[in-house]
């Protein structure tokens, strides 16, 4: 099995781990084996095989089961997905731009000359850039909170209008 890279020349098939994504560590393998995923889940995760008895109760009909959703694999770390958004997030804020700036064509056209795959799995709607903002802004309020409660000493905050 073999893959075409964004130059159309042909490379090795890879895999990637999406534990060690979601990490913010992403890293390709090589798909020389089929048990190397299963090596480097024991190795880097800890994570083993499950027990047959578990495969093997006869209670269990294959129809009663919940099928999974289909997973949609991109060639495009989670991680590095979360930090452009971000990155686009204060590009908003510093330049005081509208939300609607990433869905300029020119601008569509030049972030897909870039990168082609990173393009498509980046959400650029105004409605989600919004969402964005809204996200940022309540995880690092919560994150201020926390380190005023945990200040050694009383710290207060003054201001003129």
């Amino acid at each position: 099995m073999f893959w075409k890279n964004a130059n159309n020349n042909l490379s090795n098939p890879y895999w990637a781990c999406r534990l060690c994504d979601a990490k913010g560590q992403p890293e390709f393998f090589a798909a020389a084996a089929t048990s190397s995923a299963a090596d480097h889940l024991r190795k880097s995760h800890r994570i083993f095989k499950s027990s047959q008895s578990a495969d093997t109760d006869a209670s269990t009909d294959d129809s009663d089961r919940i099928k999974r959703p289909r997973l949609y694999y991109s060639a495009v770390p989670r991680a590095k997905v979360k930090i452009v958004q971000e990155l686009s997030l204060g590009l908003l804020i510093n330049s005081n731009i509208p939300f609607s700036f990433f869905t300029d064509p020119f601008f569509e056209q030049l972030v897909w000359q870039l990168d082609p795959y990173l393009s498509g799995q980046i959400p650029w709607s105004r409605q989600s850039m919004s969402h964005l903002l809204d996200d940022v802004y309540k995880s690092k309020r919560d994150q201020v909170k926390q380190e005023l409660l945990d200040a050694l000493t009383k710290i207060h905050l003054g201001f003129d209008l």
